[in-house]
C-alpha cells in the first residue's frame, strides 16, 4: 500500500491484504487506555494537522482541521469548562484516500472493500500527567457519494473527520 497524499492510491491485492491486517491491529491496545471518563472536563481542545501537511498534504490539511474543528465544537462542547490545565489535542497525522471505489475489491450487495483512512493521535494533558492515544478511522470510499461528483473528496473527508471525532468522544469522554 501506497503512503501517498494524493487521491489516487492504488490498491493491489498485497495492499488491500496488509490494510486488512492493520484494520485488525488497530484495536489492539498499544499504549495507555483511553480514559473512557464521563465526568472529564477540558477547558479547550486543539486541532492539529501539520504532521499530515508535513506529509504534503496541504489542501487536505486545511480542510481536515476545519472539519474536524467543526464537528469537536458540536461534540466535545459539554466537556468543555474544566480546569486550564486539562487540554485535548487532535492530532492528524497521514490520509489515504483511493480515487474511488474499487470495483475489484467489490464483496457484492453493492458494497466495496475500498476505504479511506484517517490516522491520528490524541493528547490528552490533565494537568502534569500527559496521555496518547493513537486513532485510526476507516471509512467506506463510497461515503461520500458517488464518485463523480465535484465534491466527493470534501464529503468523504468529512465523513472521516465526524467518525475521528465521535470515536475520541466515546474513547476520552466514555460518552456513546
Amino acid at each position: 500500500m501506497k503512503s501517498s497524499m494524493s487521491h489516487s492510491v492504488d490498491l493491489s491485492r498485497r495492499g488491500f491484504l496488509v490494510s486488512l491486517a492493520a484494520v485488525g491491529l488497530a484495536g489492539c491496545a498499544t499504549g495507555p487506555q483511553p480514559v473512557a471518563n464521563p465526568s472529564l472536563r477540558i477547558s479547550h481542545f486543539v486541532v492539529d494537522a501539520e504532521p499530515l501537511r508535513n506529509l504534503g498534504g496541504g489542501y487536505n490539511a486545511d480542510y481536515l482541521k476545519k472539519a474536524v474543528t467543526e464537528e469537536a465544537n458540536k461534540q466535545f462542547a459539554p466537556f468543555l469548562g474544566g480546569p486550564k490545565d486539562n487540554v485535548l489535542t487532535l492530532q492528524i497525522g497521514a490520509l489515504q484516500m483511493p480515487a474511488q471505489p474499487d470495483e475489484r475489491f467489490d464483496v457484492g450487495m453493492g458494497g466495496s472493500a475500498s476505504n479511506d483512512y484517517l490516522d491520528g493521535v490524541v493528547i490528552l494533558k490533565q494537568g502534569a500527567q500527559v496521555n496518547q492515544y493513537k486513532f485510526l478511522t476507516v471509512s467506506a470510499s463510497s461515503s461520500g457519494g458517488a464518485w463523480y461528483l465535484p465534491d466527493n473528496v470534501w464529503r468523504r473527508e468529512t465523513a472521516l473527520a465526524k467518525q475521528y471525532v465521535d470515536w475520541v468522544r466515546r474513547e476520552i469522554f466514555g460518552s456513546f
